[in-house]
């Protein structure tokens, strides 16, 4: 078992809880930016008095119905809906360091916001083949070779589970150990190189977001900063009025392919 600081952390989130805060923020859709007037905290309490009741007592029924999948789900549904406009836009789990930094540049959010918001991987699973080019001859050696920063044994495990680098049916925990639970065991066991994909591992490669992975160890100061860092994610491209669509398909916008 991963070790943990000797003071006593703070308990650990109840996913419930935070799948229910971003429900809240999504009644807003993704408020902020120039037009962050148009929209304000409990938009809907003179129009729809209900609707964050009725919001709430939904997400609660479906968690309980699916507290293994759901949260996880909800909560990168959120990410989705305020980061990107296309598909293409979202950060990959092969990105290194540069590429996220660009990335999440490009949207207004800055290293600590890609940092912190990394830890939304303390819940949910990923699939083979996002990371199993980290599995098998990494090195283009002939036997199988795992990426160097990933710890060993945890390679050998996670090669054990997916068998093939192009096995896209198969999951794995992407916080091994906790995967259930919001908290901050993602940045432990990201200091012991059991992040899972390459994404993950590159927040080792820079100063400033390994000074950052080292703090947010810390259960109190992970919550409180990522909720923070929610907030802010909430105000990248805030569409209101006519602007905008619902897709038919999340995935693509409508019309396309």
């Amino acid at each position: 078992m991963a070790m943990r600081r000797a003071s006593a952390p703070a308990p650990a989130r109840p996913v419930v809880e935070v799948v229910l805060v971003v429900a809240v923020v999504l009644l807003g859709s993704c408020v902020g930016g120039g037009r962050a007037a148009l929209l304000k905290a409990h938009f809907y309490r003179h129009s729809c008095p209900a609707a964050e009741v009725v919001v709430r007592d939904i997400v609660l029924a479906r968690v309980a119905a699916d507290p293994a999948v759901l949260p996880a789900r909800l909560l990168r549904l959120f990410f989705h809906d305020c980061f990107v406009r296309a598909l293409s836009n979202l950060p990959r789990p092969s990105d290194n360091f540069t590429a996220l930094e660009v990335n999440f540049a490009n949207k207004g959010l800055d290293v600590k916001d890609l940092v912190i918001l990394s830890g939304a991987h303390t819940i949910g699973v990923g699939h083979c083949n996002n990371f199993g080019a980290r599995l098998f001859n990494f090195t283009g050696a002939a036997a199988p070779s795992a990426d160097p920063t990933l710890n060993a044994a945890y390679a050998t495990q996670l090669r054990s589970t997916c068998g093939s680098p192009s096995n896209n049916a198969t999951t794995v925990p992407m916080d091994p150990g906790s995967a259930a639970r919001f908290d901050a065991h993602y940045f432990v066991n990201l200091k012991l190189g059991r992040g899972l994909f390459q994404s993950d591992a590159a927040l080792l490669t820079d100063r400033r977001a390994a000074a950052l992975v080292h703090s947010l160890t810390c259960q109190d100061y992970f919550l409180q900063e990522f909720k923070n860092a929610v907030r802010k994610m909430g105000r990248v491209g805030v569409l209101t009025g006519d602007q905008g669509e619902i897709r038919k398909n999340c995935r693509v916008v409508n019309g396309g392919d």
